[in-house]
């Protein structure tokens, strides 16, 4: 059903199936997956969302084919991009086929310029690595944050006015808001476990607690109540700093958004060090 649903390019009805835990690598017959699909019709809203939920990206079918190789023999550059940035790899037969095709050719090597970015190269390939705190530095560390939005806004006037290429300030944005997302959840997991024990301990003490896990073998009920005070306070402390983080990751994507919608806040020319100026990109509205 999902690679029918990929096929038809029906994006909520692959999600709705994402979301109700069918799997992201299903195969058919001839061991094709969705992401190979999606890859196939240039559906790259749909390779973005299969890959956020973990697809494999590197994925063989029956006859040696990967996502990325069919992204190249139908042609579609903002999907063969995506698969980069998502980790796919080049190998002997798709570089052979990249090299035949000259828009292939460019975008691998505007991608291999971004790779060259300090800040964006490290979010890449510490995904790549199954690294998935990395974004956490860039959300926490305000000095790390600003460097990564000056380096998204040299990628925005890089290539706002080229036509070939203009995605993929968007598909940048996306795969820093899923990082983002991604932390956020990790970060989260502890309050979800608290959940467990806070009936538990509200059925014997009848104390509201928000902590996690804790020894409560061998202590007798006063002593259990004043355990739960502590850790609830502590629990409250913890959701405070979720909080915060959760406001400095909105703050960060806010300023990418904005970036990529309003061009008043590119870079001036003259602050692109090192970077050929683009011609001034006119936008309606």
């Amino acid at each position: 059903m999902l690679h029918f649903a990929v096929k038809r390019g029906n994006i909520e009805v692959v999600d709705l199936f994402l979301q109700h835990k069918i799997s992201v690598n299903v195969e058919d017959n001839f061991e094709v997956t969705p992401l190979h699909l999606a890859a196939k019709h240039g559906r790259a809203d749909i390779v973005d969302l299969l890959l956020q939920y973990r697809a494999n990206v590197n994925v063989r079918d029956f006859c040696e084919e990967t996502p990325l190789s069919h992204a190249i023999a139908f042609e579609h550059v903002e999907t063969f991009f995506l698969l980069l940035l998502y980790g796919a790899d080049i190998g002997e037969e798709e570089r052979k086929k990249i090299n035949e095709k000259p828009k292939f050719v460019s975008c691998l090597a505007e991608f291999n310029k971004i790779k060259e970015s300090p800040h964006l190269s490290r979010l890449i390939e510490t995904y790549k690595s199954g690294d998935k705190h990395a974004i956490s530095k860039y959300i926490n560390n305000e000095q790390d944050r600003e460097a990564l939005i000056q380096e998204f806004k040299v990628v925005e006037e890089r290539y706002s006015s080229n036509e070939q290429l203009s995605f993929i300030p968007k598909c940048l944005l996306d795969f820093v808001e899923h990082l983002s997302k991604q932390y956020l959840s990790e970060h989260n997991m502890l309050l979800l476990k608290k959940d467990t024990f806070r009936g538990f301990i509200n059925n014997i003490t009848g104390i509201d607690t928000n902590y996690p896990s804790y020894d409560f073998s061998n202590i007798d009920v006063l002593n259990m109540q004043l355990t739960c005070k502590h850790i609830n306070s502590k629990a409250k402390e913890h959701d405070k700093a979720f909080g915060v983080v959760k406001d400095k990751s909105n703050e960060l994507l806010n300023k990418l958004k904005d970036i990529c919608q309003n061009p008043n806040t590119a870079l001036a020319e003259s602050q692109l060090e090192g970077i050929e100026p683009s011609k001034k990109r006119q936008r309606i509205g």
